[in-house]
């Protein structure tokens, strides 16, 4: 994408739009594997899409995907071609063969396959180097899965199309199984001896086809799409931290996370997600994830950190920070009601029990006025993951186990300031708004540069 391409919107002033046809087909956990490099401040890796299209009967030719002719402008398209990207006509765009194979379609238009149904994601500012469909078939604890349930394996479910909606269907009381599930379907091999699917980008968008779907009830429910960020796109920034060290960490861009990784950006779309995410030994990695990741050597000599949420979330909410800080320690003389000053030190046995019941040693004195006991079972209306909010032991807890990041230069502010005062604004939030329904807080205390209320995300 050319930098003059994006003058016709200006995404501090104007809304963004909202490419993604969440209308036919919702993204329900993304497994990402990056890298982060920071010698050419860049990006790169994979993500891997599982997908559920909706129950409503789509009619061919029905999308969401606005022409070229019709934008102008802002949607001017590019292509990419195996690891090559090159501009082309607006009025005859080049197809792209994502597995760089040749085929009858090489020669033919985007436009003139309209007929086959598009998976359309909202991004911008990435370099997308190949899309394939991912051959869950080959798991053999997802296809042992349908046996101990008792499910009949009849054609439809022993493909990849039952096996997905099996998998994304596991209830939230076996939430363990189902992300160790996830992430096997994301490290299995592409499907062979198929037709490569297409994929076309434009300034907002990438396009996904598979030549001959015509309905999102016969597009590929896996999907891994091979790419890398540019140096220049707004979701991340790469700066320095207040001791001079590199750094990089999302500042809650006004385009949000699309110059990240492709997503689904329209407010019906939830979903849970995976990050394995590699980086120099010296650097530390922090994410928005439910868990306390614990790095472990990767084969290319990084670290690898590995986060997840079990709470379907916008993909906006998605946060990563790496760079070289440190943890806070508590002073000798700061305890809270006698309790350790490290509510996490144990976090990783807790982490298996449940990922939502960190509790923290509070009475029930402290529990919320407002809660009733015999309101447990009916407390939450929303879809099923693992809530904090239907455990006592989440009720009473009016502090939850909280961390503090900063360069060296300001660890020691951290500590005897900042720290200390996280309790009280724990308790304040608890009392005021009920139940945190977060398990953990972690405060990073990054360079200035924040703009579009950053901080509030």
């Amino acid at each position: 994408m050319e930098s003059n391409q994006q003058d016709d919107l200006e995404p501090n002033k104007d809304d963004l739009p909202l490419r993604a046809n969440t209308n036919h087909i919702l993204v329900r956990h993304y497994v990402l594997d990056l890298n982060v490099d920071f010698q050419t401040e860049v990006i790169g890796g994979s993500i891997v899409l599982f997908l559920d299209p909706c129950r409503e009967p789509y009619r061919t030719g029905e999308l969401d995907l606005v022409s070229p002719s019709q934008t102008g402008d802002l949607n001017s398209p590019y292509v990419h071609d195996g690891e090559k990207a090159r501009d082309f006509a607006i009025r005859a765009p080049e197809l792209m063969v994502s597995q760089g194979s040749q085929n009858d379609a090489s020669n033919m238009s985007w436009d003139d396959v309209s007929k086959d149904f598009t998976l359309i994601l909202d991004c911008c500012d990435l370099l997308v180097s190949k899309v394939e469909e991912v051959d869950v078939c080959t798991v053999t604890e997802l296809r042992n899965l349908l046996e101990v349930d008792q499910v009949a394996l009849d054609s439809t479910q022993v493909s990849s199309f039952g096996l997905v909606q099996r998998l994304i269907s596991i209830p939230s009381a076996r939430w363990r199984q189902q992300q160790d599930l996830y992430l096997q379907c994301s490290c299995a091999h592409a499907v062979g001896q198929t037709e490569p699917l297409l994929f076309h980008m434009d300034q907002w968008s990438l396009q996904i086809r598979k030549k001959g779907v015509q309905s999102p009830h016969a597009f590929p429910r896996a999907l891994r799409i091979w790419y890398k960020t540019k140096a220049t796109g707004g979701s991340v920034r790469w700066t320095k931290d207040q001791d001079g060290g590199c750094c990089v960490y999302t500042m809650g861009s006004p385009i949000n996370n699309r110059a990240l990784f492709p997503c689904q950006e329209p407010p019906v779309a939830m979903s849970t997600w995976r990050a394995r995410v590699k980086a120099p030994c010296e650097c530390m990695v922090l994410m928005s994830g439910e868990n306390q990741a614990v790095p472990v050597p990767d084969e290319t000599g990084f670290l690898q950190w590995d986060y997840y949420v079990t709470m379907p979330m916008p993909a906006s909410t998605f946060t990563i920070a790496v760079g070289k800080w440190q943890e806070a320690k508590s002073l000798p003389h700061n305890h809270e009601e006698g309790q350790s000053e490290e509510p996490c030190a144990n976090s990783d046995r807790r982490n298996f029990d449940y990922p939502g019941s960190w509790p923290e040693n509070r009475s029930s004195k402290n529990q919320s006025s407002h809660y009733k006991e015999e309101d447990e079972e009916k407390f939450c209306a929303h879809v099923d993951y693992p809530c904090r909010f239907m455990h006592k032991t989440s009720v009473a807890q009016v502090v939850i186990p909280r961390r503090v990041f900063a360069p060296s230069c300001h660890l020691h502010k951290a500590e005897s300031t900042l720290l200390p005062l996280l309790p009280f604004c724990l308790a304040a939030a608890h009392s005021v708004l009920g139940i945190h329904p977060f398990s953990r807080l972690d405060v990073l205390i990054v360079p200035p540069g924040f703009s579009s209320l950053g901080m509030a995300r």
